[in-house]
């Protein structure tokens, strides 16, 4: 499992897994494929359309201008559902006209359990960040009612820290943890600050313990991964073993003998950091998708030129780059 993957499964732990039925594949009609692990901890916008719904074409072009307004804001998304019968093509012209063609869309996505929206076309739903609906309704009589859900969820949502192990945690007493928590910096001095307010009745307590258990859980997990790829992928191991050791270096004693060995093969150690290159892109990729684009495609060409190319650690690299260059716009 790679190192931010670890750190986001965390930062989405607390949350309420988020339920879309309908989400898959196969239901896909335009925009980036979704899954509803990418859209757990963010808020979620659902616009219900038909593509022989006037009202829902009207109300389109402010959907779209959403949309674009939350193109930079990676704590929300929005999705358009089309719920009327199937026919792919005729739904993307509608896309096309409304001036959203990459607006992701799926046919008929469900919200289990949430209020009825009502039965006259264009309908909307609004899921906070802990999963829960926060308003539904007709996106043409009240739009307006529509985006200011949006906007009121996103202020509530927790903003991203990248590569903290706080990420998706909104916190009140101890928001200089955000920052002092990050995977690959020492946090051992943190951490025992955090031992200490823990001990504390009330809230404040209450916080630090949910952060010491983020630690103590990414710690776990990060060594049980590297163990678990030391022969099939040793260049994650390595890469996740290095993060460990920086960020927690008690972990040195256990880890070195198991990790050494792998730093002395020089594709292993190659294949290392091109992995910690990733895991730095897909930090900052929000910020630059241009410039993230343009080094996915270097570090492809590069482990093009490594060899043998059969060897299953590099396949499964180039495999990683491979999607994260395709999920950016």
């Amino acid at each position: 499992m790679r190192l931010l993957t670890l750190v986001a499964a965390l930062a989405a732990a607390p949350l309420c897994a988020l339920e879309l039925s309908g989400l898959t594949p196969e239901n896909r009609i335009a925009g980036p494929e979704l899954s509803p692990e990418s859209l757990d901890g963010k808020v979620v916008a659902i616009y219900d359309f038909g593509r022989l719904c006037p009202r829902c074409k009207a109300a389109f072009p402010k959907v779209a201008k959403l949309a674009e307004s939350l193109a930079k804001e990676p704590r929300a998304v929005v999705l358009g559902s089309h719920v009327q019968g199937r026919d792919d093509a005729a739904v993307r012209a509608v896309l096309q006209a409304a001036g959203c063609p990459n607006l992701p869309t799926y046919q008929f996505l469900g919200v289990p359990g949430a209020p009825s929206a009502g039965h006259l076309l264009p309908t909307g739903y609004v899921i906070g960040h802990d999963g829960e609906v926060v308003w539904a309704g007709n996106t043409l009589e009240d739009f307006a009612a529509f985006e200011k859900a949006v906007k009121d969820a996103v202020k509530e949502a927790p903003k991203p820290i990248p590569g903290s192990l706080a990420d998706g945690l909104k916190l009140r007493h101890h928001q200089d943890m955000a920052r002092r928590l990050m995977v690959g910096q020492n946090i051992e001095g943190a951490v025992r600050q955090l031992r200490s307010r823990a001990r504390r009745d009330g809230p404040a307590g209450e916080e630090a313990r949910a952060l010491l258990a983020r630690c103590d859980a990414w710690a776990e997990e990060t060594e049980a991964a590297v163990r678990a790829n030391l022969e099939a992928h040793p260049s994650q191991a390595l890469a996740d073993g290095q993060a460990l050791i920086r960020t927690l270096p008690s972990k040195t004693a256990a880890l070195k003998p198991l990790l050494d060995p792998l730093a002395k093969d020089p594709q292993v150690k190659a294949l290392a950091v091109s992995r910690l290159a990733l895991a730095n892109l897909r930090r900052s990729a929000a910020q630059n998708p241009g410039r993230a684009k343009s080094s996915a495609a270097l570090q492809l060409r590069r482990l093009s030129s490594l060899t043998p190319q059969d060897d299953p650690d590099l396949q499964a690299l180039r495999a990683e780059w491979q999607a994260f260059l395709d999920s950016l716009p």
